[in-house]
């Protein structure tokens, strides 16, 4: 009997000694993956930029870059000091204006860039960084963030944000009629400093 049970024992511990199967490698590389996508769909965009005019160029890039801005200030930066950075105050700019034709050029290039960048460009970023292309452009525009619940999920809440210039949605149209606003910010342009007297 003795020998049985250290001979279970031992038996016990080459059971536990034994290597453990590995972890599938799919869960690992789907992130990975999804990352390559991204970028390979950001150089599938090139020879489309080749065929854009230059100040179109000009435009993609300036958006590349805010957006670039906006998802790591996001990040890094409390939404309350962005807003103040921003220059963002509550309230909303008129819809009966018509928007500026200088307006739905910079739509067209967030959106565009936007679906093509290597990294996630959600809504709020893409707004973001539209809000402040238009307010470099001395245009007024509305930042909205709505709540809906999740259809067939009660419990569960998705968020989304969508910019408007005059009558003009930029960004997040498809969406932003499924979502109540919830609260919404005015995005003004910085006030024009005024000029300095030179001295005679």
């Amino acid at each position: 009997k003795p020998q049985r049970g250290r001979a279970g024992v031992r038996e016990s511990g080459q059971q536990q000694n034994r290597p453990q199967p590995e972890a599938h490698p799919l869960p690992v590389l789907v992130p990975a993956l999804r990352v390559y996508d991204q970028r390979m769909e950001l150089f599938r965009a090139l020879p489309k930029l080749r065929r854009l005019t230059w100040p179109q160029r000009a435009l993609a890039l300036e958006a590349l870059a805010w957006l670039g801005v906006m998802r790591l200030a996001l990040r890094l930066v409390p939404f309350p000091r962005l807003v103040a950075w921003l220059r963002l105050e509550p309230g909303e700019t008129p819809a009966e204006v018509p928007a500026l034709p200088a307006a739905e050029p910079v739509g067209w290039a967030v959106r565009a860039v936007a679906a093509r960048t290597p990294w996630e460009s959600t809504c709020l970023v893409q707004a973001l960084a539209a809000a402040r292309m238009l307010q470099a452009r001395r245009l007024a525009s509305t930042l909205y963030l709505g709540v809906a619940r999740q259809p067939g999920l009660p419990n569960q809440l998705n968020a989304h944000a969508w910019l408007r210039c005059g009558s003009l949605i930029l960004t997040g149209e498809s969406e932003s009629r499924r979502f109540p606003v919830l609260t919404s910010f005015r995005a003004s342009p910085p006030p024009i400093a005024p000029a300095r007297r030179t001295r005679n």
